[in-house]
């Protein structure tokens, strides 16, 4: 079995990935991003993600889809690989899961 490199924290926000497409968060973690979304997301395909935290700052960074699989009717989940995210962006994405860890 496969161990994870980064520990995984629930997130259930809007994220926008793509023109006029949205999704849910399921969970983070500082190296990647589950989404919900109503149709599959390409495996392998670039995104910019846009979501907000809770506290209410603003994430943007780009994200490769690993894998994507249909869970319900028409919904799909992918696990979306954080690619390029800047130092501002990664600081509060840890201020988050450390936050959620404590």
């Amino acid at each position: 079995m496969k161990k994870r490199k980064h520990l995984r924290q629930p997130l259930d926000v809007e994220v926008n990935y793509a023109t006029n497409a949205k999704a849910r968060s399921k969970d983070v973690s500082l190296g990647g991003i589950c989404l919900t979304s109503e149709g599959p997301m390409d495996e392998g395909r670039f995104y910019t993600l846009v979501f907000l935290l809770p506290s209410g700052d603003k994430l943007e960074c780009i994200g490769k889809t690993c894998w994507c699989r249909k869970v319900d009717g028409q919904k799909h989940e992918s696990g979306i690989q954080f690619w390029k995210i800047g130092e501002k962006t990664q600081a509060k994405l840890e201020a988050y899961i450390d936050q959620q860890c404590a």
